[in-house]
């Protein structure tokens, strides 16, 4: 049986973003969209998305113009965070993370730590 919480499925994905998403990243958030110029040189790629609470702050941020592309390792997480931007225009998200990131263009990353579940996950693939 998989430990529900190691692969963020069931309630997690609700639970994280309710509570302990916003007390880790809201001020993040905040800071990283603030940091982040309105036009950057390119599209926008953000690593370790999680239920969107950075992504939408970086989507305020950003002109409607610049494509944000969120990415996550945990499907359940990006799931939620699809649900959350569904028919809003300028975020797209692949399913997982995507494996072109390197030849794409981008003018702004923002890295998050993978979490432990992810980087079991990446070493085995």
């Amino acid at each position: 049986m998989a430990d529900v919480s190691a692969s963020f499925t069931g309630s997690i994905p609700e639970y994280y973003d309710s509570c302990l998403g916003p007390a880790w990243f809201d001020a993040f958030g905040e800071d990283l969209a603030r940091r982040l110029p309105a036009k950057p040189p390119g599209d926008v790629l953000e690593i370790a998305c999680g239920t969107g609470l950075v992504t939408r702050r970086l989507r305020e941020r950003l002109d409607p113009s610049v494509r944000l592309t969120a990415t996550d390792l945990s499907l359940a997480m990006l799931e939620y965070a699809r649900g959350k931007f569904a028919g809003r225009k300028g975020v797209r998200s692949p399913g997982g993370l995507v494996a072109y990131i390197g030849r794409k263009k981008y003018g702004a990353k923002k890295m998050a730590k993978m979490n432990a579940a992810g980087r079991k996950r990446a070493s085995e693939g």
